[in-house]
């Protein structure tokens, strides 16, 4: 690393000698992606090594290959002229073509987003998704972060199924205005249950679309469960309560760390008092 010059990262390991079957795989994703859409596809993935060294592959999204003609040449300021009202305007966008008789909008709006109820969110919006579907209609589809994120702090994680019916779907920028928490009274840890009680949330009122959100996400943490114990070799409760009770008590030695600092730091603010004053 001495040596000048750029740095390049390679994949050799992976694609030239064969680590993980990585390309094998995609190639046999991207075969029964155009198998079911009939036509050329690009698809989006993810993968990621666990500590035991076994590659996790996710497919992220699916979609078709837009081919392009002349005739398929849109001058944006003509038309953008010879438009009404305009709601929406991006100079990044996917593919061209008009959508008509749309006449609902569902709009996120930014300054009211909340990260922390992504998930009830993307419920929400499967019902409305539903709703139209019923209807036979189509919708515009505004919001903040990213759709189908599967981390809840970066946008909202539908499914493809949740937002089928949205004919256009757009991604708007927006900061949430920033207020100082103020200080809690630590409260005592509560049983932690990553699972949705399903038939609780349709006695207060929740609709199908609710249910069938529920159904995916309560599998989709089932599985990711279900890896983190293969990847770690907690495969039995003996070494995951070792594990936990491990956890456990280095947390403990942190919270008595932390109480140690808070006081040295009230310690030397108010040494700097005296040393000011």
């Amino acid at each position: 690393m001495e040596e000048s010059g750029a740095r390049i990262v390679s994949f050799d390991a992976i694609l030239k000698y064969g680590k993980y079957p990585l390309a094998k795989a995609l190639s046999e994703i991207m075969d029964i992606c155009r198998k079911e859409l009939l036509c050329e596809v690009e698809i989006e993935f993810a993968a990621d090594v666990a500590p035991s060294g076994k590659l996790s592959l996710k497919l992220l999204q699916v979609r078709p290959i837009s081919s392009y003609s002349a005739e398929q040449e849109v001058n944006f300021d003509e038309l953008k002229a010879s438009l009404g009202t305009l709601f929406l305007e991006s100079g990044k966008a996917l593919g061209n073509g008009f959508v008509n008789d749309v006449s609902h909008i569902v709009y996120i709006a930014p300054d009211k987003f909340n990260s922390l109820s992504t998930r009830e969110i993307a419920a929400e919006l499967a019902e409305i998704n539903n709703t139209f579907k019923s209807r036979n209609e189509g919708y515009i589809l505004i919001g903040p972060g990213r759709w189908g994120s599967s981390d809840p702090n970066l946008g909202i994680p539908v499914i493809w199924s949740d937002i089928s019916e949205a004919t256009l779907r757009a991604i708007i920028a927006g900061k949430k205005e920033h207020h100082p928490s103020e200080k809690k009274t630590v409260q005592p840890m509560r049983q932690v249950n990553l699972l949705v009680d399903i038939q609780a949330k349709l006695q207060a009122g929740k609709g199908a679309g609710y249910e069938r959100w529920a159904k995916v996400f309560n599998l989709k943490q089932m599985a990711q469960t279900l890896n983190y114990l293969s990847e770690n070799n907690l495969m039995n409760i003996e070494d995951l309560t070792a594990k936990t009770d491990a956890a456990i008590a280095r947390v403990h030695e942190l919270q008595v760390t932390i109480r140690e600092t808070e006081k040295r730091m009230a310690e030397l603010h108010a040494l700097k008092g005296h040393i000011i004053n």
